[in-house]
Formats: structure tokens, sequence, C-alpha cells
């Protein structure tokens, strides 16, 4: 049975929030561009915060933290906006997960509902004038990843999440923060991809339609105080926004109002990319290498363009390494790909720029919409053992953000750092290799290596904060 959310009145904003500084919202966007009210330029310098989409319920930290301190931790390292992804799951649960919240820490938490706890992290970012952006992580409360129940923005097998739920559920987020400005955008989906049981495959005219509903039900609640509407492309296959950007898609019903989403890793790619193929040695490289020379995966990940690694045509391996089954494989690869697309050829040294020029940049270039690359991160140069996902750790993942960091410094893209987490990934094991903070949920005392490129490339200010800058007390 459809949900409407009867009972869901909108919250009102915190009294708390500087005024002068709400005056800006609601964005909107022009040409490539989102903008304030006065029409100057407001640059998404984001940072995700996961958690709410998880098993528990409640955004990351809250159980180690206060939150206004990591609030103030995201404020002094720069960042205007977080990316606050969640679960239709969330919205209907009545308890937040055990131990997500210290009640010690976060007194005003306590007994509160996953929503309200929601309500409250919102709030609070609005205090320390950081505007939020919805995003609709999961359907279920889970990690998402690779292909499972999650791919679509829909569950095929269950009869609650259904399309008409999910539009349901944005109406009711619409109507709930139609009185906080400072929840600027709606994220409408993340990473669309497909679904394996029962499976169900989304083409990007299916999904830009589904988005377009969405967006006139989200429309119907807010009025004239419509926000900023997020469609992410496909993640995979990983083609170009054309399809969402072409007239008559989206554009130009949604003009003023689309931003148009993207991630990139070092381990995703162009079209049919193989997650972490870097990885794969052995016969598990051989037989990448002979699915890649056939076709069946596009033949390099973004990470593999790093012109620290590239093998430009002719050079093959180094003198002192015999040619094996595999470099033979690659080379067959190569004049296979000579006759194939064009577009994933073997790349020269600016193949990353050239293949997001090819991807997205050109809507930047032509002042059309704009692009928000909402995720995209690394872990540091330093490998840590006690990491279970240390294979991004080895100079692979890092050197490719550096070259990615610059090439968005320089197109001056909007964008969210994934994440800001650390600890323990709920529900999946492992922790967070990526996250910004210390292990407190504080600002490191040392350097990170990650956030120097943010800075040196114009895309955080460079300005570094003070750990003891940030302390709140509970």
């Amino acid at each position: 049975m459809l949900g409407t959310w009867p009972d869901v009145e909108p919250v009102l904003p915190d009294a708390q929030i500087d005024a002068d500084w709400l005056k800006q919202f609601p964005l909107k966007t022009k040409g490539r561009h989102i903008v304030t009210q006065a029409g100057e330029r407001f640059r998404l310098r984001g940072v995700n915060w996961y958690g709410a989409s998880d098993c528990k319920h409640v955004v990351g930290g809250l159980d180690i933290q206060n939150l206004d301190t990591i609030c103030s931790s995201i404020s002094a390292l720069g960042f205007n906006t977080v990316r606050l992804p969640f679960s239709n799951e969330m919205l209907r649960s009545s308890v937040c997960g055990a131990d997500a919240i210290d009640r010690q820490k976060n007194p005003s938490l306590d007994e509160v509902k996953p929503l309200e706890a929601f309500d409250a992290v919102i709030h609070a970012l609005g205090r320390w004038k950081i505007a939020v952006v919805l995003n609709n992580h999961t359907s279920h409360g889970e990690w998402c990843g690779g292909p499972d129940r999650n791919g679509l923005w829909f569950d095929p097998s269950s009869d609650l999440y259904t399309e008409e739920q999910w539009i349901e559920d944005w109406a009711m987020l619409a109507r709930r923060y139609r009185h906080c400005p400072y929840v600027v955008g709606f994220d409408l989906r993340n990473e669309v991809r497909f679904c394996p049981w029962p499976f169900r495959w989304a083409t990007a005219k299916r999904w830009a339609a589904a988005a377009q509903r969405c967006g006139v039900r989200v429309r119907e609640e807010l009025q004239e105080e419509m926000r900023l509407l997020v469609v992410e492309r496909i993640i995979w296959p990983m083609r170009s926004l054309e399809a969402y950007a072409a007239e008559g898609v989206l554009l130009p019903e949604w003009s003023g109002h689309l931003v148009l989403g993207v991630h990139h890793y070092s381990w995703n790619g162009p079209g049919r990319y193989l997650t972490c193929g870097h990885v794969m040695k052995g016969c598990m490289g051989v037989m990448k290498n002979l699915l890649r020379c056939m076709g069946v995966f596009s033949p390099q990940n973004y990470g593999d363009m790093d012109p620290d690694q590239l093998k430009e045509p002719g050079r093959g391996k180094p003198s002192n390494e015999a040619p094996g089954v595999e470099a033979h494989l690659q080379s067959l690869g190569a004049v296979w790909l000579a006759f194939g697309d064009p577009s994933f050829g073997v790349f020269n040294r600016r193949a990353v720029q050239e293949v997001l020029q090819r991807q997205w940049g050109f809507l930047l270039s032509e002042d059309r919409c704009p692009v928000w690359v909402s995720e995209f991160g690394s872990g540091s140069q330093v490998a840590l053992p006690q990491l279970s996902f240390s294979i991004h750790l080895d100079g692979y993942d890092f050197r490719w953000l550096s070259r990615f960091v610059e090439i968005l410094g320089k197109m001056e893209v909007d964008f969210a750092y994934w994440p800001l987490n650390v600890g323990p990934k709920p529900g999946c094991g492992g922790d967070e290799s990526y996250g910004m903070l210390a292990a407190d949920w504080t600002l490191k005392e040392e350097p990170d290596e990650r956030l120097e490129l943010l800075r040196h490339h114009g895309l955080l200010p460079s300005a570094a904060p003070s750990r003891h800058c940030c302390e709140v007390n509970g």
C-alpha cells in the first residue's frame, strides 16, 4: 500500500542559524554554475557524511564524538556543503542502531528516532553555515556497492520499496524541510546500476523519466521554494551526460534547478569498467586482459590512465622483464581497441582529462549545466596494515587522486569528497580508509596529503585549521 506520509509536517529552521547566511538560499543554477539569490556563485565544496543509509540509520561518529564538534571540524576544514546519504528504510525506522549514539556526548539525541536524529544533524550543520544536499543512497539500510537490491531507485522484489513509494518518500522530505532553506538540494538516487535478482536493467532514458516524475512531485510540495535537483548518471556502464542534458530529456524543463552528478575513483572507469581491475594478477590478470581484449570490459580504469603508470604504445614492459602471456594479451588488446570504440582506445598522457571532457566537461565549457563530482576519494600514501581494504594504499590510488584533483581545480568543478567518516564501516566489516578525520572524529594533528592536495589546487581554503579550534562542549 502506498504511504503518503499524511502526518508529516514541516520542521522549523534552527533559531540559532545566522539569518544573513540564510538570505542566499534557495540556490538555483545559471549556465554551468550554482548561484545564490543574489546571483553570486555558490561552489559546492562538499564532503560525504554517511551512516543514515546504513544498518544503524544514524550518521557516523555520534557514538564517538559530540555532534557540534564534528560539524565544527567540517567547517574548519573548509567544506561548505555536506552530502547526507539516507535510506528509505531509515525514514520508517523507529529505533536507532545499538550504540549508534553516545548519549553522554549527545544528550539531546537521547531516545530520538532515526529521522529525528537526521533533523538534528541537518540543523547542526546549518548552525555551522554548512549547506546540506540530501542523497537517497539506498532503499534498504545497508552498505551498498556492486550489483545488489539497492541498484535501482526501487526494489523490484519488494512491495514496499516501489517507484511510486520512492517518489512519495521524496515528497515527504521536501515537505519536511520546506522551511529549512539550508537543505539546498535533493540528490535523487545514488549510483543507479542493474539489479541482479530479479534481473532489471535501467537505461538512461528510463532513469531520466523517473527522475522527471519525482521532480514534478517534489515541486508540488515546494512551489516557488524549489531546490536543486541532482540527477546522477547511471554508474555502470559509465557514459556521457549528454543522454541527460539533451534537449527534451531533463532540460529545459528543469533549467534553473538541474545539477548532474558523477562519481570517480581510481578503480572505476569509462564504459563497462572492471572494478578494481588493477589488483587482479596472475591467472586473474590473464582473464582480465582477455575479457578486456574481447570487449566485455573497457580496456582501462581511471587509475590506469595515471601518467606515472601509463605504458604508451610501443614501449611495452621494461627491458628487464620478460614478456609473458599477459603482455601479449595487452598488445593484442591494443590492436583490437584500435579498431573498436575510439573513445576507449589506448590513452595518451592527457587521457584522464580528455575522457572527462567527453563525458561531462563539455557541459561546463559550453555553459549548459552544472556538474557535481559528488564522490571521489583515496587512501593516503602510507599503507596501514590494520585496514582490511589496504589494496588501495599502495600508491595507485593516491597517484590517481593527485592527477584527478589537479583537473578538478583547473575545471573549477563543484565537488564532494568521499567521505568524512573514519572507523568501522557499518555492517560490512573493515575500517574506512578514505576518511578525513582522526579516530576520535576531530581534526588530525598530523598533515593529511589528501587535504593538502585539495588546498593546493584551490578546492579548499589554503589555511590549515588547528585541532583545538574545533573542540565543543557537549
